[in-house]
Parts: C-alpha cells; sequence; structure tokens
C-alpha cells in the first residue's frame, strides 16, 4: 500500500487525468461543426465533461486521505524497520488484526 501511494505520487495522476479530458473535449469540439452530427446529445457529454473536470481539479490529491490517516503513519513509520512491526510496537495494528 505504501509503495502504491508512492507511485501514485509520483505519477501526477490528478494532472495526467486532466490532460487526457481535456483532449477528449477538444475532440467533441471538433464534431460540433459536424453536419447530421446529434447536436444535443454532444452538448450534453461537453457539458458532464466539463463538470467531470471541475470535479476533478477540486478534488483533493490522490491517496492524500491515506497519507495523512493516523493509524496507517504509525505503522508507515515503522515498517521500514527490521522488527518494526512487532506486537509491542504496534499494538493497534496487532489489535486490527486479529
Amino acid at each position: 500500500l505504501f509503495d502504491l501511494l508512492e507511485i501514485f505520487e509520483q505519477i501526477q495522476l490528478k494532472s495526467e487525468l486532466a490532460k487526457d479530458l481535456e483532449k477528449q473535449r477538444q475532440t467533441y469540439r471538433a464534431w460540433l461543426n459536424v453536419d447530421d452530427v446529434d447536436q444535443e446529445m454532444l452538448g450534453s457529454i461537453l457539458k458532464d465533461l466539463d463538470g467531470v473536470h471541475k470535479d476533478l481539479m477540486m478534488a483533493e490529491r490522490f491517496g492524500q486521505s491515506l497519507k495523512e490517516d493516523r493509524f496507517l503513519s504509525a505503522i508507515r513509520q515503522r515498517f521500514g524497520l527490521p522488527g518494526g512491526s512487532c506486537c509491542f510496537d504496534l499494538p493497534s495494528l496487532h489489535y486490527w488484526l486479529h
């Protein structure tokens, strides 16, 4: 879990998704000038894409809530140490596991 969070942090997932959404918007906007295309449906799709883009920009960074979690932070600090996950080091983890 901790390795995945670090990978997702490096990828800049939010900005990559925003780029892909913008490419889709441009593609659909190009279809606005084509005859025999359902303009109402295309307008609805563009409106939905705008809403998704707005929600994406307002969303917190991917995995941020997991990084701020006290339980996981305690485990993360001790996880890399040899023997750091013993029952006396992380009693809350062992309680949760059992």
